[in-house]
């Protein structure tokens, strides 16, 4: 589902349709809830990620290591913000494949993290500015990713 919502978001990005991609995490978050007992606590752990995510790449854009062809409202377009919603509802699905393996999650998260947004370049929805930014990208997934497990597997949720 969640590729499927991550090229949905890119194609409506591409068709000026930002707030419509939010029917991607929308439908992802009604599976999540249906098949998972998520708690309150872990609810706002979810939210707690996205903003995590959306405040990094406002601050990407704000100081001009990225930039979006078609515009943005606000510091990032709504289809990267719901792209980070999008993303949230993997972490509870495979958390268990790292949370004994961080250093997994780490070099997993430096690649895999900035190979998103060059993607994403690929398809014209943003724009590296600075030569850098990838290796900033690289450096917050490499923590990003890891941190997301550990902080799931040292919380108490029930």
């Amino acid at each position: 589902m969640s590729y499927l919502g991550w090229f949905g978001a890119v194609y409506f990005a591409k068709w000026n349709l930002s707030v419509e991609s939010f029917i991607f995490p929308i439908l992802s978050y009604g599976v999540l809830l249906r098949g998972q007992n998520l708690n309150f606590k872990q609810f706002l752990f979810l939210i707690a990620a996205c903003t995590i995510g959306i405040s990094f790449d406002s601050l990407m854009a704000s100081f001009q290591f990225i930039s979006f062809p078609l515009g943005s409202q606000g510091p990032i377009p709504m289809w990267l913000v719901s792209m980070w919603f999008l993303f949230s509802t993997v972490i509870f699905l495979v958390s268990p494949l790292f949370e004994n393996r961080l250093w997994g999650a780490t070099l997993l998260g430096a690649f895999f993290g900035p190979l998103t947004y060059f993607s994403g370049e690929k398809f014209e929805v943003l724009h590296f500015v600075k030569s850098e930014t990838l290796a900033y990208y690289a450096l917050f997934w490499s923590v990003y990713f890891p941190g997301l497990f550990w902080v799931n597997r040292t919380l108490k949720w029930k």
